[in-house]
């Protein structure tokens, strides 16, 4: 599931790495410490989740 979590997180980067931004380690390191305040930094205003038995689109608060 953290894979999953990870991936969605991921997907949303591309534009901050193509600023020089890289923010891999830093998101990788918040969610191994389990730090969601600091993830929810890179959220935009609304996020897509998946998870097995759901999907749905959340608020920035909600995710």
């Amino acid at each position: 599931m953290t894979l999953l979590v990870l991936g969605t997180v991921l997907m949303g980067t591309g534009s901050m790495q193509a600023q020089g931004k890289d923010i891999i380690p830093v998101i990788e390191k918040a969610l191994t410490a389990g730090n969601s305040q600091l993830i929810s930094t890179y959220f935009a205003d609304h996020v897509n989740l998946s998870l097995p038995g759901t999907d749905g689109v959340y608020s920035k608060e909600q995710a």
